[in-house]
């Protein structure tokens, strides 16, 4: 803090006149480091004890303006701490604001990501439902074939198809007997591939 020299005013009793410490008054050297508050309290403190000096006499400052000084110091460097602090809480309320945005899109995002998991897993848990019917229809017809081809091939061969009456002739038969087999094959097979697809 800067601080001026002042004399007091002429008293009754001249050879009591003694200079004296004021507080800080010259707010545009010492703005930088007092804040405008402090200075303008220490102007007005400086004043009402001008007028008391010229009442009183400067000797009752020798104990008193120690302790103004010091308050005045104290008060400022509060001053100062609490500018700091706003400024800092001022920045924390702006790096909250923008996690709390951050946490929100993430929130959302994740939300429509468990979301479309969930709707595969629906999927996929369907089409395997869908699979395990097709291929328990497949099996059920292979072995319905399998009964018609083993009663064809044992009618083929005690030659009761090979009657006069029911003459269809051995290449009618092999015939029938190749597509029903063809038939089998090709289901079997599907089914493999239905099975290996899984």
């Amino acid at each position: 803090m800067d601080y001026e020299r002042a004399n007091s005013t002429p008293s009754k009793d001249d050879s009591s006149r003694e200079e004296f410490t004021a507080i800080p008054t010259d707010t545009s050297t010492s703005k930088d480091d007092v804040s405008t508050k402090v200075q303008t309290l220490a102007t007005d403190i400086y004043r009402e004890l001008e007028k008391l000096i010229g009442v009183y006499g400067n000797k009752f400052l020798q104990n008193l303006m120690p302790l103004v000084v010091s308050a005045l110091e104290s008060l400022d460097a509060v001053h100062s701490e609490n500018q700091d602090l706003t400024l800092k809480l001022a920045l924390v309320k702006q790096d909250q604001k923008h996690l709390l945005s951050e946490y929100e899109r993430e929130k959302s995002s994740r939300k429509v990501a468990e979301s479309r998991v969930l709707r595969l897993e629906d999927e996929c848990e369907e089409e395997k439902k869908t699979h395990h019917a097709k291929q328990a229809e497949l099996e059920a017809n292979a072995k319905v074939l399998a009964q018609k081809v083993k009663s064809l091939s044992d009618q083929c061969f005690d030659g009761s198809i090979c009657t006069p009456q029911h003459n269809l002739g051995d290449s009618a038969s092999l015939s029938m007997f190749s597509g029903v087999t063809r038939e089998v094959n090709n289901l079997i097979k599907e089914n493999q591939d239905l099975v290996q697809t899984k």
